[in-house]
């Protein structure tokens, strides 16, 4: 009977460590790229003048390209989105085409290897729900 009463929690517990030493090692909720060439494809929230950002390692090909797609519902002059592109090398693109809930982004082949950073910048009055797709290709 002992052995039963224990084991369970031992088990929890067990699992309770593995979890944290995995968020640990893992950093859980990091914009920061997991491998390279990987792609992006996700929903978020940006508040009122304030901006998200997020990382994507290109690793190396000479053939693929990067492009990077923002998009939010309904044209309110409120909700005004903005998209900035960070390249390795430094040069930055901004993308900001005022009237529509659609910011693209494309950049021909070859690229510079290292980390690609997408910010997404909101420059209206209100909260917005976006979503984001980047990538290599």
């Amino acid at each position: 009977m002992v052995k039963v009463k224990f084991a369970m929690p031992l088990v929890v517990l067990a699992a309770s460590l593995l979890i944290g030493v995995y968020a640990v090692g893992t950093d859980l909720g990091s914009s920061g790229a997991a491998e390279c060439n990987a792609d992006l494809n996700m929903n978020g929230k940006v508040g009122a003048g304030t901006s998200s950002s997020f990382q994507l390692t290109f690793c190396s090909s000479s053939t693929e390209s990067f492009a990077a797609y923002l998009s939010w519902h309904r044209f309110d002059p409120s909700k005004d989105l903005a998209m900035r592109v960070t390249a390795p090398d430094g040069r930055q693109w901004y993308v900001d085409d005022h009237d529509d809930t659609v910011e693209t982004f494309f950049f021909s082949a070859p690229l510079p290897e290292g980390d690609w950073t997408v910010e997404v910048i909101n420059h209206g009055v209100r909260n917005v729900n976006y979503s984001l797709i980047a990538g290599f290709g």
